[in-house]
């Protein structure tokens, strides 16, 4: 791949670290965010619930505080 100064540039604003996390590399890093989200996929694909469920907030008027609950077909 033919690479270019504004290229560089341009990702280099995005993150400045962009030699040590990048897609090439990530699969050698069992640690990487490309496994992070891999097993976040399995996750939604073993689990309906975390999908297609309803969700009920438990603190609404809570400024700081995002928490609920997901309801598929009887299951929490």
């Amino acid at each position: 791949m033919k690479r270019t100064f504004w290229k560089e540039a341009v990702v280099y604003q995005i993150c400045p670290r962009y030699t040590e996390i990048n897609g090439e590399q990530a699969p050698a890093d069992a640690d990487s965010v490309f496994y992070y989200y891999q097993e976040l996929i399995r996750l939604r694909k073993q689990h309906p619930i975390m999908v297609y469920a309803d969700y009920e907030l438990l603190l609404p008027e809570h400024e700081y505080i995002y928490a609920y609950t997901r309801t598929l077909e009887g299951e929490k």
